[in-house]
């Protein structure tokens, strides 16, 4: 991702909450084409906190006209890396995903809210770790919900976080 793109964010991050959200939509649409069909909205997005919208698009279903495991997934990862990214920015860490499962609980055939979410205790035991030097290890639960609350599945990310200074090959 563009490093002026990037501190452009980090800087909207620090003054401006509704921007950062904004800007966080529109960069996970850009900065990674994969994710532009789920034309996700940020709701929220703080160290221990990030809430998706996905809306319901014909784009997003599959043959039995429910919205597609692949669509549940990347919903999923890409709440728990935005949560991710808000506390640990891309211009000091390298964030990369380890492991993800899922589990389904009924079929998805409304609009989509992603949720995943983290106590602050665990932010700064993670940072507390990178500022001694030491890679980071990170499982999350990304919970995938109707808006009226009903839980469609269940997403599991395991990502390793380190300075970039530790990343022996870069792309």
């Amino acid at each position: 991702m563009n490093t002026l793109v990037l501190n452009a964010l980090e800087l909207a991050m620090e003054r401006s909450p509704a921007l950062s959200r904004t800007l966080a939509g529109t960069l996970l649409r850009v900065a990674s084409p994969f994710n532009a069909p789920l034309r996700a909205n940020v709701l929220t997005w703080d160290p221990t906190l990030c809430r998706l919208q996905i809306p319901n698009r014909r784009v997003l279903h599959n043959h039995l006209r429910g919205v597609h495991a692949g669509a549940l997934v990347t919903a999923g990862e890409s709440a728990a890396g935005l949560m991710l990214l808000r506390s640990f920015p891309f211009s000091r860490y390298r964030l990369i995903l380890k492991d993800l499962t899922i589990t389904f609980q009924r079929q998805a055939r409304t609009d989509l809210v992603a949720e995943a979410s983290q106590p602050q205790e665990e932010v700064d035991r993670i940072r507390a770790g990178l500022d001694r030097g030491e890679p980071q290890v990170i499982s999350l639960e990304t919970r995938i919900s109707e808006p009226s609350g009903e839980r469609l599945s269940v997403v599991r990310t395991t990502w390793q976080v380190k300075s970039w200074d530790q990343v022996r090959s870069r792309a």
